[in-house]
């Protein structure tokens, strides 16, 4: 008679269960294009993802390959579309490896296509000053927030930080963390242990706020040893843990390991719980601009 009926809040019947599958089917039945989540703005990307969903996706590579870079054009294209919906996106990037200004200068620069180092120096004509303005007049129309400043952060800092966003502005549409194995676990352990549960608790929130996590995630360096140097799943630190929680798996790669300083890139998805798996995507890599383009739709 006093049992605690609260343990039972997320048992689910199957009426309630149908219905609400049912109204998500017809949200995504309106939608004007044919994706069930948000837009990458990558054309040949969304077509295999068909958007970012509720999920945790995972964005691996070595260094200077462009694996940042890669989740900022994201995140940039994500508040386009937003924009030209005339619609907000609330999101959030948790970096640990770049401060808000340097983060926010690429953003610039892939928004108005030009050089970061030209943005940097104030080399700019007046014409390209006032595209730096318009371009951050538009980002200052989305609720895109950024964290910095901690010497660590746990899940659940993270999770009160969604939590605060979801209540000030009502949703929550996406999170970006820069990079996984920098997250200090709340348990403690070692490093596999750590990244164990990281990577678990990324999973519960994003099932928690029904939203895409993106992970950057480091490699260890066995590819650099091999004949092949393309990236396999067991080259992620706490591969297991990552592979086993995580939706999507991409590899960033150059498209010619003799040749890296070439702009062609490869995004290989390796693990799609819902797709096709070692789909690759062609990329173009306008490393000055911090921006990628599809390969077919470069300028």
């Amino acid at each position: 008679m006093g049992e605690n009926t609260s343990l039972f809040t997320d048992l689910i019947d199957t009426k309630s269960a149908m219905e609400r599958t049912l109204r998500k089917l017809e949200e995504s039945w309106a939608r004007e294009d044919d994706l069930l989540g948000l837009s990458t703005g990558f054309v040949d990307l969304d077509q295999h993802l068909l958007g970012l969903q509720p999920g945790v996706y995972v964005i691996a590579a070595g260094p200077n390959i462009g694996k940042t870079t890669f989740v900022l054009n994201v995140v940039n294209n994500i508040l386009l579309e937003a924009e030209r919906k005339n619609e907000v996106r609330v999101g959030a990037i948790i970096s640990m490896e770049m401060g808000v200004e340097s983060l926010s200068v690429k953003l610039l620069a892939t928004r108005a296509r030009l050089s970061t180092r030209d943005i940097k120096r104030g080399n700019l004509t007046r014409e390209q000053q006032g595209e730096l303005l318009e371009a951050s007049v538009a980002f200052k129309r989305q609720p895109l927030h950024f964290v910095e400043g901690f010497a660590s952060i746990t899940p659940s800092a993270i999770a009160a930080k969604l939590e605060h966003l979801r209540a000030t502005h009502g949703r929550l549409d996406f999170l970006v963390i820069d990079y996984l194995q920098l997250l200090t676990s709340d348990a403690g352990g070692n490093e596999y242990q750590a990244i164990s549960e990281i990577s678990r608790e990324m999973k519960r929130l994003s099932h928690r706020y029904k939203i895409p996590i993106l992970l950057v995630s480091q490699l260890s360096r066995k590819y650099a040893d091999r004949s092949s140097k393309d990236y396999q799943l067991t080259d992620l630190r706490g591969s297991g843990a990552i592979e086993q929680d995580a939706d999507v798996v991409m590899f960033l790669m150059p498209q010619d390991w003799e040749n890296e300083s070439n702009p062609e890139r490869r995004l290989v998805i390796a693990k799609d719980r819902e797709g096709a798996k070692y789909v690759t995507i062609p990329l173009i890599f306008f490393g000055e601009q911090s921006r990628f383009e599809s390969a077919s739709f470069a300028l």
